[in-house]
């Protein structure tokens, strides 16, 4: 890996590198990148609490995945191997993990799809933007030669854990610092609604969120988990007095000039608008988090564009709130800095969802139902706007099992639960765009479930048959 090497290793490949992890391959994936993070968090149960920090770290791979052009990455190998990996790296591990037969075995079948995708990375059409994976194996040295198999697979492998370790860890401080200030967190709602009511294209999009790019630059700032990096030293030198000898281990760190008073006001402070205008205080040499000089991080721009697509998607798609309310942060490091695993996150129903990637809404109550069947059909989009909107009282039946059906639904507002007599548990929990009653209105047979309004009421569109 680039990291452990300098001379001539480390200029080989960091100039092929800050190319592959550039925020200029992700930017016309953002779209892809957003509609995978939209996918995951509209399959998150309602009111259920989750641990936050594993939720964000899953959704960081989520959206790697759809950079990378991977598909079946399993987050549950990648992150023990991610883990584990990073823990030895650290000296908090003995290398012996590698040789379990449960580290290799979630090792194996990580390997395996990596090596399949690269064998697959052929572009069939020219106009559709390249996969980071496809960047990297179109990459050449300096002499003109491609990076070898190996070397392709293990920069896309570091990547991922690159995405679940730090983009993940990331995401979580950030969260919880707009979750604990409503007034940020709903600058950072408007704003990313704004967004995708005008469409979201590519990387230009996500990073014009002034208020979500301030509160981002900021956590990074107050939450850096990558509190030093190791250097071994080749030559003696001579520091405030102090002579370093050869051999010995330094720990360069961004931390104190970080919490600098005399360059930052307040600085153990959470004050997202000092890394915005006019203040831009973050700009004077006090945020240092992705390394200095020629080890500065490849992927700074790219960390960015993930974060902030995450983020924007995450809060535009679903209502999210702490659980409990009144949860403060601690940390755990295992082996960089997380919130620990009390910080957990309920959401409520799903908003109007940002729609396929790349599209346009218009930010009116229509567009909830943009995903319904013929929805582009004019006949349709009439009949969905002449139907009569219904406000159902939490837990009243809509329809009932065994009626005659006369109607199909779809759900305006809030949630609706689907059951059976037959089933003890509930059948389905239908949210916002979602439909249900026109098999029965269609085949004139009788209604073979009961659907209830969920525990906040809901608003359904009733078409009729006529």
């Amino acid at each position: 890996l680039v990291l452990a090497h300098g001379g001539g290793i480390h200029a080989r490949l960091r100039p092929l590198l800050a190319l592959a992890f550039s925020r200029q391959v992700a930017s016309p994936r953002v779209a892809t990148m957003s509609e995978a993070v939209r996918a995951a968090v509209r399959a998150w149960p309602e009111t259920t609490p989750l641990h936050a920090t594993r939720e964000m770290r899953s959704l960081a791979l989520v959206s790697y995945g759809a950079l990378l052009g991977v598909e079946g990455l399993v987050f549950r190998d990648w992150n023990l191997v991610t883990d584990y990996m990073m823990n030895v790296t650290a000296g908090q591990v003995p290398p012996i993990v590698f040789r379990a037969p449960w580290y290799r075995r979630a090792h194996r079948r990580n390997s395996a799809v990596l090596r399949a995708a690269l064998a697959a990375t052929a572009r069939d059409d020219e106009s559709d933007p390249p996969t980071l994976l496809q960047a990297l194996a179109a990459a050449r040295t300096p002499g003109a030669a491609p990076l070898s198999a190996d070397e392709i697979t293990s920069y896309a492998a570091y990547g991922i854990g690159a995405a679940i370790g730090y983009v993940g860890r990331l995401a979580s401080f950030l969260l919880y610092e707009l979750l604990r200030d409503p007034a940020l967190l709903a600058a950072v709602r408007d704003e990313s609604a704004a967004m995708f009511a005008d469409g979201v294209a590519d990387a230009r999009d996500v990073r014009r969120l002034p208020v979500l790019r301030s509160a981002y630059f900021e956590t990074l700032r107050v939450h850096n988990f990558a509190v030093g990096m190791p250097f071994d030293v080749d030559r003696p030198f001579e520091f405030h007095g102090h002579t370093v000898a050869p051999g010995a281990r330094l720990i360069v760190s961004p931390v104190p000039s970080a919490f600098d008073p005399a360059q930052l006001p307040e600085p153990h402070r959470f004050d997202a608008a000092r890394c915005r205008e006019p203040r831009n205080e973050h700009r004077g040499g006090g945020l240092r988090a992705f390394g200095l000089g020629h080890r500065t991080c490849s992927a700074m721009g790219l960390v960015e564009v993930m974060t902030l697509t995450l983020m924007a998607t995450l809060l535009h798609e679903r209502r999210v709130e702490m659980a409990p309310a009144a949860y403060r942060l601690r940390r755990s490091v295992w082996p960089l800095p997380a919130p620990d695993r009390r910080f957990r996150i309920r959401t409520a129903a799903a908003r109007a969802g940002v729609g396929p990637a790349g599209t346009s809404l218009a930010g009116d109550d229509e567009d909830r139902f943009t995903t319904f069947p013929g929805y582009d059909q004019p006949a349709v989009r009439d009949a969905i706007a002449r139907a009569s909107s219904v406000r159902v009282p939490g837990g009243a039946v809509v329809v009932r099992e065994g009626d005659v059906a006369d109607a199909f639904y779809l759900v305006e507002h809030g949630t609706v639960v689907v059951t059976r007599a037959s089933v003890a548990a509930p059948v389905a929990v239908l949210g916002v765009g979602d439909c249900f009653g026109e098999a029965g209105l269609l085949t004139h047979a009788h209604r073979n479930a009961t659907v209830s309004a969920g525990p906040a009421g809901a608003t359904v569109r009733v078409l009729t048959r006529d």
